[in-house]
């Protein structure tokens, strides 16, 4: 199955501060919420052409819903890399520039991703890349290996293909990919390696009740233009 995310990776030096920082992004998307509503008002469900009909206490309910889930910010915490992990890409720039590191991650296409995507995100990290890189053509191997249900067998250059630097940019991929263990993460297994949180900028009864007058307000407005 395909896959795509975007993550924004930031290293904290504990549990404590990686919650902080998420804090300290839910209150800034909260000031940025117009604009988070602005940027995504095609998907405001009253504002639908299949929701035209409906009785206005509906329309409301369901827009309110959307608004949480829009803001609803969820978070990835690797405490053996002391790595927090911010998933999507569409917030605003005062949250994404708290981040050192974005990553796009997708099998859709080749995962030939240049070796210095991973930088930044340090040990063992640059450990992989490094062996990817520079190593020997077993270990790099080794690295594109992992995650696969038959390791073994998996070999790409069976058929007298040279292991080259496609090869070894694959596996600086899969080696971040699955020591991460976003297969993981992804299809919403447990897992120690990593602990996943959510934060609503919408965190107490005064600013869910500003939110939803914020969004109301802007409804009113763009009545009329059904997308």
């Amino acid at each position: 199955m395909s896959y795509g995310f975007d993550m924004n990776f930031k290293h904290c030096r504990s549990l404590g501060d990686a919650l902080l920082l998420a804090n300290k992004a839910a209150d800034i998307t909260f000031q940025h919420l117009s604009e988070q509503i602005e940027d995504n008002r095609y998907w405001i469900p009253s504002l639908q052409y299949r929701m035209s009909q409906a009785d206005e206490r509906t329309k409301r309910t369901a827009n309110d819903l959307w608004l949480e889930r829009l803001v609803k910010m969820r978070f990835v915490w690797w405490p053996e890399y002391k790595l927090l992990g911010l998933c999507g890409a569409a917030w605003p720039k005062d949250v994404t520039s708290l981040f050192k590191k974005h990553v796009y991650f997708q099998n859709s296409c080749d995962q030939d991703y240049d070796f210095n995507e991973w930088k930044g995100l340090g040990r063992p990290f640059d450990e992989i890349v490094r062996v990817c890189r520079d190593g020997s053509e077993a270990d790099a191997l080794s690295f594109l290996k992992m995650g696969r249900l038959n390791p073994e067998d998996f070999d790409p250059t069976e058929d007298g293909e040279e292991f080259d630097d496609y090869y070894r940019r694959w596996a600086a991929y899969n080696g971040v990919f699955e020591t991460l263990h976003l297969d993981q993460w992804l299809w919403g297994k447990e897992d120690d390696k990593f602990i996943r949180f959510s934060v609503t900028p919408m965190n107490c009864s005064e600013r869910t009740f500003q939110a939803e007058q914020i969004l109301r307000a802007y409804v009113e407005h763009h009545k009329n233009d059904l997308w």
